[in-house]
């Protein structure tokens, strides 16, 4: 039996789902077996942190042949397979090495029937549309041009609107360009389906009609173009039949070294609808519109059975571990008959191996196995039935399991074709799958996460609580300052992360989980997680050096010392801040005005109330002033902190000393500096404190510390 290898980075849409389909269609009943393998999950979390190579090589020794669709390896995988000397197949590339065969579309022949029928139609005037970035395009307008040529009518570069993408706004772009510019036209020929809808829905904004006053064709023959009224007509690339000849072609390089390295093209032909003027294919169009109804309804029909199927994934996947999360890999794919699914393991020896644990058969009986594999033997074909193996209709689906940090495994099952599935553009077995990687990596930063702030809090509470640390000074809140931040960013990517799950299941539970939640859950959760990843390692670099900083400083000094002095030598430290500023800081206090207590705890006050007035208070203010008054009243040292910053908003203020709240997220705070004030005030002065504020109107902190309690605290 020969095994063909397809690689691709999509397995669904109308594009990857009907070459898949060619290819399978030629393989089956052929003594040859399908292996698909879906690089979406390498191209889609690639980055520098992991090991993306691991995966360049699965199943490459089960492998006698393969096909390499369009954008689905980059150069490096490319040359993996290459130098595997096995025959390679490339469908809709412009460059490959010059031994491998290229399959793709005719572009200039089916651009030459599009021209060609305009003419046919009496039309002289025609203008082409069209993005140059990419090959098949610009080989549909050489075909353009030629056809111009050949049938004697002038090339008009004014009539060549050269769009930004392939998207319908591009077509928009280009009817307003024609138009206000006053370029007369009576045919478009656009470079791709996309761009005719828009051509068409911009030319009904000017008040012209399609085919009466301007004709259009397209390319592609997609959805889009049938869905449309007009229909549009358009040149079909045939997908189907570049799987079916790729598939074919390569059997006959298997058995014919010599004939590799060729350029095979297919004709393309054109799907008459309305919109090029031919009124007697309308019956035509309504049949296409008709195939495009049922196909619809299927695939509605397979979101609906796969939203059901999965509708209590949520809540089992907020509340499991990794290895729970591992268990779920293989109650997702549809319709398999075997599965199995493999992870990456570090060994004793400090490399990593691959270990599969479990198989699946139909019924989703578990068996439990035990085995190491190389990842170029993946799937081991001796655990598959050979009954399942020999039936040539199923094709064995390789999926590597991969998110932003890491490259988890690899799931690898058997099952037919579905067309279905095959065209919803976001195959929800892929999302799903997606779901669990990035689940994965979340209890992970979740578990390293817990451990930092453990750490923090320990060292934390010991800023706060005890005199260990007086000596520190502005060097302390500097280093605090450098770990809170990352751990503070942190703290909020993990809130906002559960936020957007639960978000996410609750829609996938209701039933009204769309295409479009989950493309941009996958694009939030991978941001989120790489925030999370970099934030950590930064956070424990900090504690570390943190820890040791305070060993070697930290002692239990307490004594009585001149207020107004100390808080001199607090502003000094805090001079590499503030000297880069424009801002003044006024102290006013008796000289001899003294207090018996830990000085580090009265240095945290201030520091952090300068800070936060730097940082957030004086953000818009070119030159701010602060004043400090201190006085005692009785049996109280009264500390009035002001600054003529801009103020804090009185929903703000009910926020202003709990742990983490800032506003400036994402710029630097960390909403811990206030924290720490309160803390100090309350349980180590047995103080309080007050801030009163208006937005615009600067702000004022008012500390109250009875001086018996900080004699007490400090005599303990």
């Amino acid at each position: 039996m020969l095994n063909i290898g397809v690689i691709t980075r999509f397995t669904d849409g109308v594009y990857h789902g009907n070459l898949i389909n060619g290819i399978h269609s030629f393989a089956k009943g052929k003594n040859i077996k399908l292996f698909v393998i879906n690089t979406y999950m390498i191209s889609r979390f690639f980055t520098d942190v992991k090991k993306v190579e691991e995966y360049y090589s699965l199943a490459f020794n089960h492998i006698d042949g393969w096909i390499i669709l369009t954008e689905s390896a980059n150069n490096s995988y490319m040359n993996e397979i290459i130098n595997t000397n096995k025959p390679v197949i490339f469908i809709g590339v412009n460059d490959r090495p010059s031994n491998c065969t290229l399959v793709k579309s005719d572009n200039i022949f089916g651009a030459a029937q599009a021209v060609e029928h305009f003419i046919m139609h009496g039309h002289k005037k025609i203008g082409f549309a069209g993005w140059m970035g990419i090959g098949d395009i610009k080989e549909r307008f050489e075909g353009y041009k030629n056809t111009l040529i050949k049938n004697r009518l002038p090339y008009d570069e004014k009539l060549v609107y050269k769009t930004e993408y392939t998207l319908p706004k591009d077509g928009r772009e280009a009817i307003k360009w024609w138009i206000d510019n006053g370029i007369d036209f009576t045919a478009v020929f656009a470079g791709n389906d996309g761009i005719a809808v828009g051509v068409v829905k911009e030319l009904e904004e000017y008040g012209l009609l399609t085919p009466d006053d301007v004709a259009v064709i397209g390319y592609d023959n997609s959805p889009a173009a049938q869905r449309i009224s007009p229909g549009i007509t358009s040149i079909d690339q045939n997908i189907y039949g570049l799987g079916y000849t790729a598939a074919k072609n390569l059997i006959d390089e298997i058995d014919n070294i010599s004939i590799r390295g060729r350029t095979v093209l297919l004709k393309s032909k054109i799907v008459f609808r309305r919109s090029c003027g031919c009124s007697t294919y309308a019956d035509e169009e309504k049949v296409t519109k008709k195939e495009a109804a049922n196909k619809k309804d299927k695939i509605i029909k397979y979101l609906e059975d796969a939203i059901l199927k999965n509708s209590n994934l949520g809540t089992r996947l907020l509340s499991t571990d990794i290895e729970g999360i591992k268990n779920l890999f293989p109650q997702l794919a549809d319709d398999f008959s075997w599965e199995c699914v493999g992870f990456w393991k570090e060994s004793k020896s400090g490399h990593e191996e691959f270990k599969i644990k479990s198989l699946y058969d139909i019924f989703k009986n578990r068996e439990s196995v035990n085995l190491s594999c190389d990842i170029e033997d993946f799937p081991l074909l001796e655990l598959i039935p050979e009954k399942i193996y020999k039936n040539t209709d199923d094709i064995i689906w390789i999926m590597p399991i991969s998110s932003t940090t890491r490259n988890w495994g690899a799931i690898a099952y058997v099952s037919s074709f579905n067309e279905a599935s095959a065209m919803v553009k976001y195959n929800i077995f892929i999302v799903i799958i997606t779901l669990l990687s990035i689940a994965m990596d979340r209890n992970v930063a979740e578990s390293e996460l817990e451990s930092a702030l453990e750490t923090l809090k320990q060292t934390q509470s010991q800023l706060i609580q005890s005199e260990k640390i007086a000596a520190l000074g502005g060097l302390v809140a500097g280093v605090a300052h450098e770990i809170n931040t990352p751990i503070g960013v942190n703290v909020t990517a993990a809130s906002y992360l559960e936020e957007k799950n639960i978000e996410i299941l609750r829609l996938l539970e209701s039933g009204k989980l769309k295409r479009a939640d989950l493309v941009k859950y996958i694009d939030t959760t991978l941001e989120t997680v790489k925030i999370l990843m970099i934030n950590l390692e930064k956070a424990s670099n900090h504690v570390k050096s943190f820890k040791q900083i305070a060993a070697d400083q930290s002692n239990k000094e307490k004594r009585k010392f001149l207020i107004k002095d100390y808080i001199n030598d607090v502003v000094l430290s805090l001079n590499p801040k503030i000297k880069k500023t424009k801002h003044t800081i006024h102290i006013n206090c008796e000289d001899n005005l003294k207090i018996y207590a830990s000085p580090g705890a009265l240095s945290q006050i201030i520091t952090n109330l300068i800070l936060n007035s730097l940082v957030h208070g004086f953000e818009d203010v070119d030159k701010g002033t602060i004043t400090i008054n201190i006085v005692k009243r009785f049996n109280e040292i009264v500390i009035e902190y002001m600054d003529n910053g801009k103020g804090i908003s009185e929903n703000d203020i009910k926020n202003i000393y709990n742990p983490f709240f800032t506003t400036k997220r994402g710029k630097g705070g960390t909403g811990l500096g206030l924290n720490i004030v309160y803390n100090i005030v309350n349980k180590e002065f047995k103080g309080k404190i007050k801030c009163k504020s208006k937005l615009g109107n600067g702000a004022t902190f008012i500390i109250i510390i009875p001086v018996e309690e900080v004699n007490k605290s400090n005599d303990k």
